[in-house]
């Protein structure tokens, strides 16, 4: 498992490429930062927007995070002129796949309209100053809880992952982009639930 944010990014470029897919207008800038007020302001208003404006509920956001990401996307460059990019890959954490899917099978369900088995890669949105914004991951791991019996605090569902390579110990949780874009999910075939690998 590469650490390196930026290297798996560019990677990402090549493989979205290699599937024939359009790489989305985006460039990395790791000089632009946020203070951390800046990014409580943004995280605040985000779950505003998501669950007291728009009052969506934790099972609304729950499991769909590449529809949750592009709503997202279109909300950030909307109210904050901040540009962002769909991105889909691989998340960690203590080291173990949580979300995990070879880049064949990925790469199959374009192939083969037929190929309708469960997403089992996650979808966030990176910033232009290579930070991770994951709308999608508090709830639908509180949800999952839930679903197998384990009691789970519904307000910590309400919270949004932000993560940031540099400063982020990557013991604990890792994102690995795998492709760019949203276009993949317009040419196939989803199945509307994720699941754990």
């Amino acid at each position: 498992m590469n650490s390196n944010y930026l290297t798996q990014f560019d990677e990402a470029i090549r493989f979205t490429k290699e599937m024939g897919l359009e790489c989305p207008d985006f460039v990395l800038e790791p000089e632009l930062d946020f203070t951390p007020e800046d990014r409580l302001l943004l995280v605040n208003a985000i779950l505003y927007e998501v669950y007291t404006r728009s009052k969506l509920h934790i099972e609304d956001v729950a499991l769909k995070c590449f529809l949750m990401s592009k709503e997202l996307q279109t909300y950030l460059k909307t109210r904050f002129d901040l540009n962002s990019v769909v991105t889909s890959g691989y998340l960690y954490s203590t080291g173990v796949p949580i979300y995990h899917e070879s880049k064949e099978s990925i790469r199959e369900r374009l192939i083969n309209p037929n190929h309708d088995s469960p997403i089992r890669f996650h979808t966030w949105l990176t910033l232009t100053d290579h930070l991770v914004l994951d709308l999608t991951l508090a709830p639908t791991m509180y949800l999952e809880k839930v679903s197998a019996g384990i009691e789970a605090s519904a307000e910590n569902a309400m919270k949004m992952a932000w993560f940031d390579y540099r400063v982020s110990d990557k013991k604990f949780g890792c994102y690995e982009p795998v492709f760019l874009g949203y276009e993949y999910f317009t040419k196939i075939t989803v199945k509307p639930r994720l699941f754990f690998v």
